[in-house]
């Protein structure tokens, strides 16, 4: 009888062990991560009296992409959210703009917008855009 017991015991946490949701699969999250798109074109910047504005259109799988500038290894604006309307179906046109600080002025160091978007925290499908940023003599 204990050997039976002991037989049962072992079956029914081979079959736990067996049975899982792969969720936690990463075959999974890279096939989902793979999905994810983000393509931006037509992509217009131009800088005056220290406002950026930017234009561009837009294709991505997520509801939400993201955008933040940088100097050098300075971030000059935090991540900053955007979305675009239609954007799952065509190419959607998205603009904004955002002030630059005097700081931005001085330095020598290459000024650019990072756009991506997220998969579990982590960015993806980077795009890079240098600002040409117009120096005071």
């Amino acid at each position: 009888m204990k050997k039976i017991a002991f037989v049962l015991l072992i079956i029914m946490l081979f079959i736990a062990g067996c049975s899982g949701d792969g969720t936690n699969d990463s075959a999974d999250q890279n096939v989902e991560r793979a999905d994810i798109k983000l393509e931006l074109r037509e992509i217009d910047v131009k800088e005056e009296d220290q406002v950026v504005h930017v234009t561009a259109e837009v294709y991505s799988t997520e509801e939400e992409f993201y955008y933040m500038v940088e100097q050098g290894e300075e971030i000059i604006i935090n991540e900053t959210a955007l979305q675009a309307e239609g954007h799952q179906e065509d190419w959607a046109e998205i603009e904004f703009e955002f002030q630059l600080e005097d700081e931005v002025y001085l330095s020598d160091e290459v000024t650019h917008m990072t756009f991506y978007v997220k998969h579990n925290g982590e960015k993806i499908n980077s795009h890079y855009v240098p600002i040409e940023i117009k120096h005071t003599s």
